[in-house]
């Protein structure tokens, strides 16, 4: 409106003053939700083909698990599991791992956090 009316000048000032709050909010990302995703790895001994021991207790502290590595270690059956998951509550993610390693064939339970996005 103002370049509309011959102020041109405060229309450019305006327009400059306007784009460099929408870079600065989208730059640091105000107002995004903040996501706790974390990388979970471990090692397992399959038992038969039963659902795994650990799928319950990923759902209970998991809101989001995206399987990314399953690598057979050795000659024998246990495999790495490596998943992406996004914790319900960013506290428990001690719960998670001790729960997990009480599981019998599971152990070498690590969980890592990048600061990144994922």
């Amino acid at each position: 409106m103002a370049a509309g009316v011959g102020f041109y000048a405060i229309a450019i000032t305006g327009t400059l003053f306007i784009g460099l709050i929408v870079y600065l909010l989208a730059k640091s990302n105000f107002m995004v939700p903040r996501r706790y995703e974390y990388l979970l790895q471990f090692n397992y001994q399959p038992e038969g083909n039963r659902e795994p021991p650990y799928q319950t207790i990923l759902d209970k502290y998991c809101a989001k698990i995206t399987p990314i590595n399953v690598r057979t270690l050795g000659d024998t059956e246990r495999v790495e599991l490596s998943f992406y998951v996004r914790m319900r509550d960013k506290e428990k993610g001690g719960e998670m791992i001790g729960e997990l390693s009480r599981v019998p064939g599971i152990d070498l339970v690590n969980l890592f956090y990048d600061e990144e996005q994922i």
